[in-house]
């Protein structure tokens, strides 16, 4: 049975990465081979014109597909890289951004802290207004949810190294 299914129905696709998610494997295997082939996927959403259900998966697997492990990276890190690869500039843009925003530092804090500044550079550069807007959308999610400890720190922090810092204060 493949990983993901060749018919692209969004409800089967959504099914197979909560069903990936939830399995437990080593990271070698979670993080590499099956990351690989989802990117594989995504990519072909996106020759097709699938961009916005591409990018459906992208906030799926970050937020509603459980099992990924905290100790280790989520896996949209490594997606980012491959679509970013791929040449599919907004998607990875989309793809760096949630990168930040799944990270954790420093235990409770969320949001990547200063370690976590190459892959919001690199979103910007490849698609600024999605990147901003995926940040964006992703504090206010933040906000919403009551996950926001540490959000404003790690904001601060990123806006004063792209050199906004009137913004930052």
């Amino acid at each position: 049975r493949p990983e993901y299914p060749v018919e692209r129905a969004m409800v089967d696709f959504i099914a197979a990465v909560r069903r990936i998610a939830k399995e437990k494997v080593g990271e070698e295997e979670m993080y590499g081979l099956r990351t690989l082939r989802l990117s594989y996927a995504l990519s072909e959403m996106v020759d097709n014109g699938q961009e916005a259900q591409a990018q459906r998966v992208l906030y799926f697997l970050v937020h509603e597909a459980t099992g990924w492990n905290y100790s280790t990276p989520h896996p949209v890190g490594r997606l980012a890289h491959c679509l970013d690869n791929a040449g599919h500039s907004r998607l990875a843009a989309v793809a760096y951004v949630l990168k930040f925003t799944t990270a954790r530092a420093r235990g409770w804090l969320n949001f990547g802290d200063r370690g976590f500044a190459p892959a919001l550079q690199r979103a910007l550069e490849l698609d600024r207004c999605h990147a901003l807007q995926a940040l964006a959308n992703e504090t206010a999610r933040k906000l919403r949810v009551g996950g926001f400890n540490g959000v404003t720190r790690h904001l601060v922090q990123q806006i004063s190294l792209w050199g906004d810092a009137d913004v930052a204060s």
